[in-house]
């Protein structure tokens, strides 16, 4: 029944309708599954209508969003007079002819066929609906957007029913994965730590409010978020390297620093009460000064220059000389000097050497030997 190419369409389409835990936010998910299922059946135009706290009901790429909005109250009157929801619920697959079976001439002449549908070019639609967990409808629908030409048709059914399953268990996905983060973001901001929650694709869920005025006391507050996505990446490497169950996997830390400050964020799997949508959770902690590396202490024990100091607290933190350059507001060709004369003076030639050397302790003077 399906070509090749047309195999490889279904499969990621059903790849996106059953994934919905892959995408941070609703509309993402809605976006990916409106493409996927639009290239498969050739159409001009996908809407998905799905009733999301926070979210627009109805979401489509194609149509005018605010006038779209407009579609459970200029078809309320048809609802209610037709149930027209009962007779979605209960074909669960259908195109107009079907659901419209007997009730054509009330579609024609109504307020909503003659402004809304025609208006926006909603013609041969192609629908699939199914019950949220709270009892709600969720439906997408396909359309072309000419009035006569190539017809989604028999075949069309056929391929929609196929895709029903996925679609339900995307849904099904979808709202437990709205509860677990609602439940996730409370625990989380009863937290005094700064903790910032990661799915798998590296998209921040939550922040609770600790992290919030972190990170947006700091000039560079980006940063912040930019390095706590890369301890929550470095981790699931670990974990997919290792072969581990996540949870024998000690953190993993990030040390680093923006213009105004030193930052440790520590990435560890989700504990299991925030469920499999949450990949990671991340603390960030201020670390203004560290008494091993000190910069008044290092400029004393290696002759260093107030610049050449903060280029070897940046060097101990295995920064490249571009990320020296845009931290410190100098150019990379003041960077390479500066790196220069820290490893001439620290006495070593790698870079990578640096932190190990700034880390050791000052050993105690013999009594009566003045320290330098």
């Amino acid at each position: 029944m399906l070509t090749s190419s047309e195999l490889a369409l279904y499969d990621a389409a059903v790849d996106a309708l059953a994934s919905p835990l892959d995408y941070a936010e609703a509309d993402a998910w809605r976006a990916a599954v409106n493409r996927a299922v639009r290239s498969l059946f050739r159409a001009d135009m996908a809407t998905f209508i799905l009733p999301i706290a926070g979210s627009r009901v109805l979401f489509s790429d194609e149509m005018d969003t605010d006038r779209l909005q407009e579609y459970p109250e200029i078809r309320e009157d048809l609802d209610a007079k037709l149930e027209l929801p009962e007779r979605e619920l209960e074909l669960e697959v259908f195109n107009r002819l079907m659901l419209w079976d007997g009730l054509l001439h009330e579609l024609y002449r109504s307020a909503y066929y003659n402004d809304f549908v025609v208006p926006l070019r909603g013609f041969d639609p192609l629908s699939m609906t199914t019950r949220t967990p709270e009892g709600l409808q969720a439906s997408l629908i396909l359309h072309h957007d000419r009035p006569h030409g190539e017809r989604f048709g028999r075949r069309g059914l056929l391929i929609m029913r196929l895709l029903l399953p996925a679609f339900r268990a995307g849904i099904r996905n979808r709202q437990a994965f709205e509860s677990i983060r609602a439940e996730a973001a409370r625990l989380v901001d009863m937290m005094r730590d700064a903790v910032i929650l990661l799915d798998r694709r590296g998209g921040v869920v939550h922040r609770n409010p600790s992290a919030s005025r972190l990170i947006d006391a700091d000039p560079d507050g980006r940063l912040l978020v930019h390095e706590s996505i890369r301890a929550a990446a470095a981790l699931g490497e670990a974990r997919s390297s290792a072969g581990l169950d996540p949870r024998a996997l000690s953190p993993l830390e990030r040390v680093f620093r923006t213009r105004i400050a030193g930052y440790r964020a520590r990435a560890c799997h989700s504990p299991g009460v925030f469920g499999t949508a949450i990949h990671a959770l991340v603390t960030l902690e201020r670390i203004d000064r560290d008494p091993a590396i000190a910069a008044d202490d290092i400029r004393a024990r290696f002759g260093l220059t107030r610049a050449e100091s903060r280029v070897a607290m940046l060097l101990a933190e295995r920064r490249s000389t571009a990320e020296i350059a845009r931290l410190l507001v100098i150019s990379p060709h003041t960077a390479r000097h500066h790196t220069s004369r820290v490893l001439d003076k620290l006495g070593i030639r790698r870079r990578a050497e640096v932190g190990g050397v700034l880390a050791m302790k000052r050993q105690p003077s013999p009594v009566g030997e003045e320290v330098p």
